[in-house]
């Protein structure tokens, strides 16, 4: 391992000046991953960033910060990196790509490349119906049977609706549609309606489908009461995560005490957990309070 690693190290003698202070190698360029590491000599602690871009795109970045064996060997420490290209985030095709290391361009040679930008062709997408809280049909990768396409319905810029398409069922299967595993079922965010009456779009993954616009309803009541319920789940979520919070103070300071100063820590325990507790409790009983006087109306 540490003679490959020298002389990968020897190569790099002719790397371009502002590269001098690293040492490097990329080991794989492909659609299916693109992996190497970077040392930079001058800042030993700080992990390099990874770049790869198409001409002037940036279209995937990562840090070399993964422990590899025979870089700790060589007194590199954890300076490997890997990432998987993602297609989706194409707008064009691409055939070849660049690696940079903080912003210093690694090849003279542009690295061969070739992934297709998708294509809403690439898809077929059907809505099956709509009830009165869930949009249901089904959505599958024509070329990428294993992948699962994540679906959203949008009014304009607004996510109305949005889940994954990976729902087994059982006549998709007897269809002989893959797996079967491309059904959804996606719940209305009742909050986001700008109206009683919405058309959306459907989108899959990112990409506006040629799938009818989809008529959504509710009434005045539900978009009132879903853009309160919105609003008191973020209170309730602060109020969850302070009770949280103040558990695990406890349990630390019980953790942490010793004999000797154990009825100190203790009283100290019970102290602020009184004064904290009573807080909590304040609090919640402004919640109920919030509560009640909205349901009552």
């Amino acid at each position: 391992m540490l003679k490959k690693i020298e002389k990968k190290l020897k190569q790099q003698m002719s790397a371009p000046a502002p590269l001098q202070q690293y040492q490097f190698h990329i080991d794989i360029v492909s659609a299916e991953m693109i992996s190497g590491w970077a040392f930079n000599k001058e800042a030993k602690n700080t992990p390099a960033k990874i770049e790869i871009y198409s001409g002037s795109t940036l279209l995937w970045q990562t840090v070399a910060d993964t422990a590899r064996e025979d870089l700790a060997a060589a007194g590199f420490g954890d300076s490997a990196f890997s990432l998987v290209p993602n297609p989706s985030i194409l707008k064009e095709d691409i055939s070849q790509v660049d690696v940079y290391i903080d912003g210093h361009k690694v090849n003279e040679q542009a690295y061969p490349l070739a992934l297709s930008a998708p294509s809403v062709d690439d898809y077929t997408c059907y809505v099956d119906a709509v009830d009165n809280n869930k949009v249901i049909g089904w959505c599958r990768h024509v070329n990428q049977a294993e992948r699962r396409v994540v679906v959203e319905l949008k009014h304009n810029d607004t996510v109305l609706a949005h889940g994954v398409a990976d729902m087994f069922r059982d006549d998709l299967l007897q269809a002989n549609i893959g797996d079967g595993k491309y059904g959804f079922s996606l719940l209305l965010n009742k909050a986001n309606f700008p109206a009683e009456a919405v058309s959306c779009n459907v989108y899959v993954d990112g990409l506006l489908s040629p799938v009818a616009p989809v008529e959504l309803q509710a009434s005045a009541q539900e978009i009132e009461k879903a853009k309160f319920l919105a609003k008191f789940a973020n209170e309730l979520g602060d109020f969850q995560q302070l009770v949280a919070a103040e558990a695990a103070r406890i349990a630390e300071q019980i953790e942490t005490a010793t004999p000797a100063n154990e009825q100190t820590s203790m009283n100290t325990v019970v102290n602020v957990a009184v004064s904290n507790i009573a807080e909590l409790s304040a609090r919640m009983n402004v919640l109920e309070k919030v509560l009640t006087a909205h349901f009552v109306k």
